[in-house]
């Protein structure tokens, strides 16, 4: 019995890990968008 816990919980462990994984990537690409809006900005303020 005492094994199947540890198991179990190390999946949960496992499964959340990945999920931060998700997370961070999801925040690295939001923060590229907003990176290339703010430089496509700057551009269009020197041509005009």
């Amino acid at each position: 019995m005492q094994k199947n816990n540890i198991v179990i919980n190390t999946e949960t462990l496992f499964l959340e890990e990945e999920n931060i994984d998700d997370f961070t990537e999801n925040m690295i690409s939001k923060e590229t968008t907003i990176s290339n809006k703010e430089n496509q900005q700057e551009e269009l303020e020197q041509i005009a």
